[in-house]
Formats: C-alpha cells, structure tokens, sequence
C-alpha cells in the first residue's frame, strides 16, 4: 500500500487543489453580502426584465446597449445609455462610468455585449448581468422598447 510519507503527500496535494479550485472566480458569481465583491452574471430574458423592474429608478443600476446609434434609435430598453462597441472610444468612455455601481449590458442578440461583458471585467467592474439573446430575444418575448 502507501506508506505514510506518500499518503501524507497526497493529502497534501488534494487539499492544495481543493483550495485552488475553491478560489476560483466564477462568470456567474453571485454574492450581495458585501459591497466590494464581484457579480458576473448572464440573465435570462425573463430575470433582465424582472431586474430591471426591481431597478427602477435606482440610481446606482445603469443599462448600457451597445449597438451602433442607429440600432439603438431604432428602438431600446428604457433609460439605456447608448456606447457603440464597435466605436474607437468604448473603452473610453467605459472608463468614465463608476466602477462600484452594478450595470446591465445587451446588444441585439448577445455577442458584442458579451465580449463588453468581457472588457468591462478586465477593466475591473464590479457588477455586471449580461442579458442572454439581446434586445432580439427581447422583443420576441413581446416586451417593452421606447424610441
């Protein structure tokens, strides 16, 4: 069998994974219990619209699309801030936004605001949904847009 050196060798290097991997950061890590923590998270169509209307009028809780203007004049989620993901100065203007507060990204189907997504955590926000299916799926769902 193994001798005590080896089997505490492995007890060790179990326990060095386990708390490797326990310490790992996770896309759709949830936790409200302190203010600096992280929050990434992709939502549903159903829990952005819930999200929304849990956030109304919440100061702290900003919608950003990121589609050209002209998408966004077409029709976009209520009080939505437009910055084009396709402009030389995204992350610009991203790094002008207060990093503690949460924020909400969709594009028109989830691809440039999942690669905002993306960017927005390299620049180190804290809180972040990302809507699944974009403001497509969400017309599909029959939901409010203003113009």
């Amino acid at each position: 069998m193994f001798s005590r050196m080896q089997s505490n060798t492995l007890i060790y290097t179990f326990l060095i994974i386990f708390s490797f991997l326990c310490g790992c950061k996770d896309r759709n890590k949830n936790s409200n219990s302190h203010q600096n923590e992280l929050f990434y998270k992709d939502v549903t169509i159903k829990e952005a619209y819930a999200l929304i209307m849990d956030n109304k009028g919440n100061g702290n809780f900003i919608i950003i699309d990121v589609r050209t203007p002209q998408e966004y004049a077409s029709g976009h989620l209520e009080n939505a801030i437009n910055i084009d993901y396709n402009a030389p100065t995204f992350k610009e203007s991203l790094a002008t936004f207060d990093k503690d507060k949460t924020y909400f990204l969709y594009c028109r189907t989830g691809n440039r605001s999942s690669k905002a997504f993306e960017i927005m955590k390299e620049m180190d926000f804290k809180k972040i949904n990302h809507m699944i299916g974009g403001i497509a799926a969400w017309i599909n769902e029959e939901l409010p847009i203003v113009k």
